[in-house]
Order: C-alpha cells, then structure tokens, then sequence
C-alpha cells in the first residue's frame, strides 16, 4: 500500500523520476485483524492467530490480506544528490533502523542497491534526511544527515565513493 511519508525528485538524462518513502502506515481506525473480517474461514475467530500470525489488514483497499502485523521495515525519509554525477537515494527505515543508499544512475527508471548501514545501537527511528553535496561540505565529501525521532539523535554519514 503505498502512502508516501516524504518524496524526493531527481532527473536523469533529461527525465524527471520520483522516489518516495512508503512507510504504509494505516490508522487505528481502518485496522482490523483478519480473524474478525471473515467469520466463514474462522468461526468465532478460532484458530486465527495460530494460521496467520495476528495479521493485521486495512479495511480501505479492498484486498484484506495485504499487509503484514509487523508494519515491515517503514521507509519513513529519503533524500536524493549526485556523486560523481551519477544520482543516488538515500532511504532511512524507521522501525529495523538503518540507512539504504541506492544508486539510480545504471538504468532509466531502476534502482540498485549501493549500501546499506544500521547503527542501531545509537539511532534509533530515523525520520528526517538531508544531503549535503561535497561542494557545500565542511569535508568536501558528500553527507547524509539523519535525524532520529526515538533515540533524539543527528547523525551525520560521510559518503565514501568508489
């Protein structure tokens, strides 16, 4: 279910591309579990939790059984620059933690992943990113700046290209 929490744009050989953080996030009030939604396949809601781990389903998108309990990773900020003029994104996951660098440069429209890192021992919930190309740099090096909304942390990546 794509419900975009931040969106970033960039262009590549004369085109516009989107890339969006799709946290998925539903409300409380669209949830449900799917023991209560179809009472033929679990009367009373009788073995439901043990067939399908507690999954939990919005009640908006016609199709109940798409989403899982667990909210996966949550995409939750991305920011998008240039290095080496090729463009990359950056993706922070909210609840596994963790910052995704892709590259976007290898092929119209597509994506490869260039790394990943997780500090979860500092930085927990990354929320907010910013990148800060090598000529706007203190360092010279292009930065991602993540802001962590459980742990109150900045954190700030130094970009090392090959």
């Amino acid at each position: 279910m794509y419900q975009p929490d931040a969106i970033a744009a960039y262009r590549l050989r004369g085109k516009a591309y989107y890339v969006t953080a799709n946290e998925g996030d539903s409300r409380e009030a669209e949830e449900a579990r799917v023991k209560d939604l179809d009472s033929a396949a679990f009367p009373n809601g009788e073995g439901a939790d043990a067939k399908l781990g507690r999954l939990t389903v919005t009640r908006t998108m016609g199709d109940p059984d798409n989403r899982s309990d667990n909210k996966g990773p949550e995409p939750e900020g991305v920011a998008v620059g240039e290095i080496r003029g090729r463009p990359y994104a950056f993706l922070g996951a909210e609840r596994q933690g963790g910052l995704f660098a892709y590259d976007l440069g290898a092929a119209e429209g597509q994506a490869r992943l260039a790394g990943y890192t997780n500090p979860r021992e500092e930085d927990l919930g990354p929320e907010g990113l910013r990148f800060v190309p090598g000529r706007a740099s203190p360092t010279g090096r292009p930065l991602v700046l993540v802001t962590s909304e459980v742990s109150g942390t900045l954190t700030v990546f130094a970009i090392r290209s090959r």
